[in-house]
């Protein structure tokens, strides 16, 4: 389900019915489309408009799952759980790009300037361009050997909490990646 509610009672305003009935990626919304995703029992993401009437704008059969979208100017960006970096149109839903990555992922990508980062669950973090145009990889990076959350950007660093392998035993760490 899709559900618009006003903020200060609580009151549900509308409410559609979903496709799927899992759905844990993050919903997001560029102030006139709210965008979300699943898959189960079949892929679906669906653009709904933000103005209360819960009209469905358009549908496709992709699928979302567990990294969340991103929206720059009119275009979505996201990362498939297993490894495809994909770019859609806002406002149409159609697929502008494709580009393999490699590897599981659980984390979502972060958008930083016309840059967009994403880690895989290797610890393998991807740097790729926000663009329409076509997929382009900036560049590639391995920290940790096995990563599941989302890095943070402030201040021109990276925190990054990743595991790895110390004395043979599993070992947290936060990384923070910048200049002193």
């Amino acid at each position: 389900l899709v559900t618009g509610i006003a903020p200060l009672t609580g009151q549900k305003l509308w409410e559609i019915e979903g496709a799927t009935t899992e759905c844990v990626t993050s919903t997001v919304t560029n102030g006139e489309l709210i965008l979300t995703s699943g898959g189960y029992p079949k892929n679906h993401m669906s653009a709904v408009k933000a103005d209360g009437s819960g009209e469905v704008v358009w549908e496709n059969s992709n699928r979302m799952y567990v990294p969340s979208m991103l929206i720059q100017d009119n275009n979505i960006y996201s990362v498939t759980d297993n490894g495809v970096a994909v770019c859609w149109d806002v406002k149409t839903g159609k697929e502008l790009w494709k580009g393999r990555l490699g590897g599981t992922f659980s984390s979502s990508p972060v958008l930083v300037g016309d840059r967009i980062y994403v880690t895989n669950e290797a610890g393998e973090t991807y740097i790729f361009k926000a663009s329409p145009d076509e997929f382009e990889l900036l560049g590639e990076n391995k920290l940790g050997t096995e990563v599941f959350a989302t890095p943070t950007f402030c201040d021109s660093r990276i925190y990054m909490r990743v595991s790895q392998e110390v004395d043979g035993k599993r070992q947290e760490m936060l990384y923070c990646i910048g200049k002193k």
